[in-house]
């Protein structure tokens, strides 16, 4: 697991310490480097991974002038990421030759170190912001490589793929069956109300989904709402995860409805709690909230989550505060845009 992540002169972050848990959320506002912090994770993994496509760069770093923040004048931008058993990984980001664009490179004393985050191989799993909805077909996975690929393409091929494989222990919730296409609806089911269903007949490039709502019949994924056609990559993601992976989602709750986005929360921590790490960059005070309600009914180990708040200090530097809950939840060190703006509308409304 990665305990710590640094950073020195990295685009908004001046000085970065942060460390990390299990199931880590980001939370913060617009431009306050939620997402710098994420891919300084991406970075090593596009970078130490011996068998990375051009497909999936996942950083385009652009010009040194672009990755330096503004306030430094360091020539070399040092990067680490510090797993808990003492190991590293180290990277430096320096000027091209040319001097037109930046350039990462990395340090490793144990080789077995860079199969932590190697991508191709799945021990980095990645999903995007801009990830796909719901499709009327999906496309096949025709690479060599069995994977998710960080827009969610091929999540519907891999659940077809492997629906019938059996769940590790850890990831089974409903004992019914054990395999993957049972566990997945049974949270899809939980979450949104909804079960789906594949069917391979379009052909060797395509494939078919079906939703079936609650009480409901097959529905083509068209007709079904907008959230549930972005949750289920998410499912099918961490569910096909393995021991030891990390996971970055981003806005796991787009397009949810304030119920399920509490849900999906609980889903997170199972996933975490079997012994997966998770970086999670959200917007969503129901999942914030949803980790305050986990840790006041110990339903959810405080050492196994972590709240990173991230706002700007006055020098437009990125500032991380690590949000500390006491009983009931209660927030210890409440700041300023940490999920205030409903008090905020509130106070305005009765003149407060």
């Amino acid at each position: 697991m990665i305990k710590i992540i640094k950073a020195e002169a990295f685009k908004s972050i001046l000085n970065m310490e942060l460390e990390c848990s299990k199931l880590n959320l980001i939370v913060g506002a617009n431009s306050s480097g939620k997402s710098t912090a994420l891919q300084i994770i991406l970075l090593a993994s596009e970078t130490f991974s011996k068998h990375v496509s051009h497909q999936y760069n996942f950083i385009n770093l652009g010009d040194f002038r672009d990755s330096r923040n503004y306030n430094s004048n360091i020539k070399n931008i040092p990067l680490e990421l510090k797993w808990d058993d003492g190991k590293t990984m180290m990277l430096n980001i320096a000027e091209s030759s040319n001097g037109k664009e930046a350039v990462a490179s990395a340090h490793i004393t144990d080789a077995s170190v860079s199969e932590r985050l190697d991508y191709q191989k799945g021990r980095l799993r990645y999903l995007s912001c801009q990830r796909i909805g719901h499709r009327s077909i999906y496309e096949k996975n025709r690479s060599a490589l069995d994977f998710i690929d960080p827009n969610g393409v091929y999540a519907i091929h891999y659940l077809s793929k492997h629906k019938k494989d059996l769940m590790e222990d850890k990831l089974v919730r409903d004992v019914q069956q054990e395999t993957l296409e049972f566990q997945v609806n049974y949270w899809l089911d939980y979450i949104v109300g909804a079960s789906i269903s594949t069917e391979d007949n379009v052909g060797p490039d395509y494939l078919n989904a079906y939703y079936t709502p609650v009480g409901g019949k097959l529905t083509r994924p068209n007709d079904v709402g907008a959230g549930i056609g972005y949750i289920i990559s998410v499912i099918i993601m961490c569910l096909a995860s393995k021991k030891g992976d990390s996971i970055i989602i981003e806005n796991p709750e787009i397009h949810l409805h304030p119920s399920a986005q509490s849900k999906v929360c609980e889903f997170l921590y199972f996933i975490a709690d079997a012994d997966r790490q998770l970086f999670i960059e959200t917007h969503s005070d129901h999942l914030f909230n949803g980790i305050r309600k986990g840790v006041a009914l110990n339903q959810m180990r405080p050492e196994d989550v972590r709240v990173s708040f991230f706002s700007l200090d006055e020098k437009r530097c990125t500032k991380i505060t690590k949000i500390e809950f006491g009983k009931r939840g209660r927030i210890l060190n409440a700041a300023d845009g940490l999920f205030d703006q409903f008090d905020i509308d509130l106070n305005e409304m009765i003149g407060v």
